[in-house]
């Protein structure tokens, strides 16, 4: 059996659909930075190393030992370098064709394995989606042939600055479609928002449409301090799925802390054992369950159950990516199929009516209460 290996940050691939489709192959996930080394990579000996969202150097060790294929959004040559989807919509592009390059210590200058094209329309959100599911096909797709990459043209190279947050800062001077394309730009995930100084306040836009000539925008309003251009920084970083390993005592002592720090409570009303907890976790109740990292950090928990209940338990101070965890689960899974009077054909999740956090969090979500339920004494 030959053995693959995937590398994202983004947590695309970590529910191991493409083992699912694959009899003959094994595919291993890496998410974090310090699990890509050497050593690691030489005891899998893959056929192929998978590079989608990616943010950081790759050392050249690795990619001259192995044959390493990285996904980049540009018409290459044109576009290689940084924030390439949001410099190709600044600059008016519909669509662009997904290439699959070979890595090489020339950045973004491979020979191209595969191109598929992508629409650049949506928010940053709708087009991750849409790039995951066509990393995947292109994935399957150089696994089941024998695909000789092709050099890129030496005419028409051109590289994009990576933008930064003073970027995203609104140009009122620029047409409304110009406007719209700066907010949903970056409207999606860990992206900080666009936005516009106004005095001690920042206006920040997100959720927006553009109709008849009018931008119609979600608007969150707050009071600059010395720190806001800091936080902004810190919610750019990546957070990652990982499958639980129930065999790890590292993580099973985490989703305990994580129980102990829990302020509401409904499932439970007396905290367990650190021995009946890890009974539990070994019984692996759910049908998906993940651990959520920022960097090399656990932060959190997410699980999914037989009934389509959702469960996400996050430390308070990183409740902020609580959309980021229900668009993951949205992103990879599908609710179970509705059965009338057993199941809802929806995914759903139980808040405590005391956990004002999520619940603030998931009205910000637009999700729907439908029900109160109450133990009868």
């Amino acid at each position: 059996m030959k053995n693959y290996v995937v590398v994202d940050s983004r947590g695309w691939f970590q529910n191991n659909e493409l083992n699912n489709y694959f009899e003959n192959k094994n595919f291993f996930f890496i998410g974090d930075k310090k699990e890509l080394t050497i050593e690691k990579l030489g005891a899998i000996d893959p056929e192929y190393i998978f590079f989608l969202h990616w943010s950081w150097k790759v050392n050249s060790e690795i990619h001259k030992k192995f044959k390493c294929i990285v996904f980049h959004t540009a018409p290459l040559p044109f576009g290689r370098g940084g924030s390439p989807i949001q410099n190709l919509i600044l600059l008016g592009f519909q669509s662009s064709p997904v290439c699959a390059l070979k890595m090489t210590d020339e950045i973004d200058g491979g020979p191209i394995y595969l191109k598929k094209d992508l629409s650049l329309s949506g928010n940053l959100s709708e087009i991750f989606s849409r790039l995951s599911l066509l990393a995947e096909e292109m994935i399957k797709e150089i696994c089941n042939s024998e695909k000789i990459p092709l050099p890129q043209e030496d005419k028409d190279i051109f590289y994009f600055k990576r933008l930064t947050y003073e970027d995203n800062n609104i140009n009122f001077s620029n047409s409304l479609q110009s406007i719209y394309d700066q907010i949903r730009m970056v409207d999606g995930y860990d992206y900080p928002k666009a936005y516009l100084d106004k005095g001690e306040y920042k206006i920040e836009f997100y959720n927006s449409n553009y109709l008849k000539e009018t931008i119609f925008s979600s608007v969150k309003i707050s009071k600059k301090t010395k720190h806001s251009d800091t936080f902004n920084q810190v919610i750019r970083n990546k957070i990652s799925f990982s499958l639980l390993d129930i065999r790890s005592i590292e993580q099973i002592s985490f989703l305990f802390e994580l129980l102990k720090a829990r302020k509401h409570n409904i499932s439970h009303s007396k905290m367990p054992t650190m021995q009946e907890h890890k009974e539990f976790v070994e019984n692996n109740p759910y049908l998906y369950w993940y651990l959520i990292q920022e960097d090399s950090e656990y932060i959190g928990s997410t699980y999914i159950m037989e009934d389509n209940c959702i469960g996400i338990d996050l430390k308070d101070d990183k409740i902020f990516y609580f959309q980021d965890v229900i668009n993951y689960l949205k992103k990879r899974h599908k609710p179970k199929p509705k059965i009338k009077s057993v199941r809802s054909g929806s995914f759903f999740i139980n808040v405590s009516p005391r956990d004002y956090l999520k619940i603030d969090a998931l009205e910000k979500t637009k999700s729907s209460i439908i029900q109160s339920t109450y133990i009868i004494n």
